[in-house]
């Protein structure tokens, strides 16, 4: 996956988890837009999921932060070995 290459973001599915949610990536101002609406979710809960991300943007983007950082540093000692995500 190149995901490790990419902004924070966040995986959104209607349901249950699936491997073509939709994707909402954070801006460093505290915004955030959709990068791909794979899931279809329909755009009024759309708008609605946006006005949570927006709402608990400092939460999400900290974990984002740690959770790459922890990515990152296992890819960098030991490129080979899996990361568990």
């Amino acid at each position: 996956s190149n995901e490790i290459y990419e902004p924070i973001h966040v995986h959104v599915s209607k349901g249950n988890p699936c491997a073509n949610a939709t994707k909402v990536w954070l801006t460093k101002g505290g915004g955030c837009f959709i990068a791909n609406n794979n899931g279809r979710i329909p755009e009024t809960d759309l708008r609605k999921i946006l006005r949570l991300i927006k709402n608990h943007y400092f939460y999400i983007f900290q974990d984002g932060r740690i959770i790459m950082e922890q990515i990152k540093s296992n890819f960098t000692a030991n490129p080979t070995a899996s990361n568990g995500f």
